[in-house]
């Protein structure tokens, strides 16, 4: 990283934290001792409060949409994660707005040509000067190909590649000065999150993924007459610029006019969830963001998916424990919840299951007697998803989003047809999950599986054996280990070993000085050695500056 660059991230980190003392997170800023971080020294943590009146979470969501699109983007993503934030917070962060005054349309031209090689005019009959939508990543503009189709052009914000690197090197360097300083917030192991975030975004703005992903789409949607899935124009694609079919319909939520066009709300409500039910459960690839600005409906009452930037990945493992999940919660076996959820999890935690059975006991028993219609299967995810993360289990991030996707189902679904009930709508993929689980040829696949991987394990074990004895026998065997919790004292020690050092100089100095002062040595200055003199202000600088750093730090 350049010298110009890196005063550029400081400016900016400045920035960030006067915007969050502004709007009353000046206590957190404090508890990240930034003025010992890279970021910059001695950032001022006192200000007014704008809106100190108004509850966090509201405070958090402006000051997000104030520090704009990487932070907008950021608490998106928290908003799906109600493993780290309560729901209080979750439900005001998906609020967050993306819409912003469009860039001019010289600028998208230029991208446009930069992108694909050739002026607008040459690649497009007709193209709008003025774009249809607008949002922080992106806007789209209609034009119209040199065949007459009709397309929707998405174009990349100019410069906004780079603003994220910068704000994601920013959101890194708090992470890991939370991490150091903030001990309630290494369970939820911040640098991964910024990780997760970063993998998200980056994947979001290489227009090249989100083709790809539409065409996985159309592929698995292919002689669904139910399901539309846009055209991709792959000869007008790059990681910047993406035309697509200009499909038109109705927003899903829009039950006046859907009605008015005589289309049928209830079957459009059970049509949009088996869509998405298939993406879960049988394709293992789904849309992540269904709101209702990305779903709309077409004649016949087919479903028309849009924007395509965020989707979620379920494998095969994955949908297996769901089921074996939800049949467990049916069926009051508590067990077979926990274990399902364990197997959900990274390997080889360690778990106190008498705790966590009690609690979920507690959960399924007081949900079960429920009405089926009164049931959230979203909600009813999420909330065993708090339960077992309560016990330090860490669940994939694409589970989270699937309950917040689940959970937009079911609102949808119920603003169309009072009586729609996601749970039923998802009993036969469940049932179709067990069904192929413990059908004869995925249990041939199982026992091949193992066969092959106990083959490998024998094969490997004589020579990783041998391996392990020779280094015994040459004293050369090394053994790792991780010591978590002692970041804070290895840097008190840095700091005392520093001083030590400091003083130790210091008091080198005085001596020297005196010695040389004693005997009169070299060339003077006012009668005294003038070599003595400058140790003894040398030595005096270095201790006023030692005595402030002590004092300013609280550590006397």
């Amino acid at each position: 990283m350049g010298i110009r660059q890196r005063f550029h991230d400081i400016r900016r980190a400045r920035r960030i934290l006067q915007v969050a003392v502004r709007y009353g997170f000046g206590y957190i800023i404090d508890r990240l001792h930034v003025e010992h971080s890279i970021i910059g020294r001695k950032i001022l943590t006192s200000g007014t409060v704008a809106i100190a009146e108004e509850p966090p979470a509201v405070r958090l969501r402006k000051l997000l949409e104030e520090l704009g699109p990487t932070f907008i983007k950021f608490g998106q993503v928290l908003s799906m994660r109600s493993d780290i934030l309560p729901a209080h917070y979750t439900q005001e962060l998906a609020r967050l707005q993306d819409e912003v005054p469009p860039f001019e349309h010289d600028a998208a031209e230029r991208i446009i040509e930069s992108e694909l090689g050739a002026p607008v005019h040459e690649l497009f009959r007709s193209f709008a000067l003025h774009p249809k939508a607008s949002a922080s990543l992106a806007q789209v503009h209609e034009a119209r190909l040199a065949s007459g189709e009709d397309v929707v052009v998405k174009v990349q914000r100019p410069g906004i590649e780079e603003t994220i690197t910068s704000d994601i090197e920013i959101l890194y360097e708090l992470a890991r000065l939370a991490h150091r300083y903030i001990e309630e917030t290494r369970l939820f192991n911040p640098e991964g999150i910024v990780d997760e975030f970063k993998r998200t975004i980056l994947r979001e703005i290489d227009f090249t993924i989100e083709a790809a992903n539409i065409d996985r789409f159309r592929e698995n949607f292919r002689g669904d007459e139910g399901v539309c899935i846009p055209r991709v124009f792959h000869r007008f694609v790059s990681r910047r610029v993406l035309a697509l079919e200009n499909v038109t319909g109705i927003k899903i939520t829009d039950a006046v006019e859907l009605a008015a066009a005589g289309l049928d709300t209830r079957q459009i409500a059970r049509n949009g969830a088996d869509a998405l039910l298939k993406q879960v459960f049988l394709h293992g690839l789904f849309h992540a963001d269904p709101h209702a600005g990305n779903i709309f409906v077409g004649p016949n009452n087919r479903i028309i998916f849009l924007d395509f930037g965020m989707v979620g990945h379920i494998s095969e493992q994955m949908r297996a424990d769901l089921s074996d999940m939800l049949i467990g919660f049916i069926n009051r076996d508590v067990s077979a919840v926990r274990d399902a959820f364990i197997s959900l999890s990274a390997a080889g935690e360690n778990v106190d299951t008498v705790e966590l059975d009690a609690e979920l006991e507690d959960f399924v028993y007081r949900y079960h007697n429920r009405p089926l219609k009164e049931l959230n299967m979203g909600r009813l995810l999420l909330n065993m998803m708090r339960i077992v993360v309560r016990h330090r289990i860490r669940l994939p991030p694409d589970l989270f989003l699937l309950s917040k996707v689940l959970i937009t189902i079911d609102g949808i679904g119920r603003k169309l047809d009072n009586d729609f009930n996601l749970v039923e709508q998802a009993r036969p993929f469940v049932q179709e999950l067990q069904r192929r689980k413990f059908s004869a040829p995925a249990i041939a696949r199982d026992a091949r599986n193992f066969a092959k991987s106990l083959f490998r394990f024998t094969r490997a074990l004589p020579r990783d054996l041998s391996v392990i004895f020779g280094k015994l026998k040459k004293g050369t065997l090394k053994v790792e280990f991780e010591h978590r919790g002692l970041e804070g004292l290895t840097t008190q020690i840095d700091k005392a070993s520093s001083r030590i050092s400091l003083s130790l100089i210091t008091a080198a100095l005085i001596i020297g000085s005196s010695i040389i002062t004693h005997a009169n040595f070299g060339p003077s200055y006012l009668g005294y050695p003038a070599l003595g003199l400058a140790g003894f202000i040398a030595a005096g600088i270095m201790g006023v500056w030692l005595i402030v750093v002590i004092i300013s730090t609280g550590r006397v």
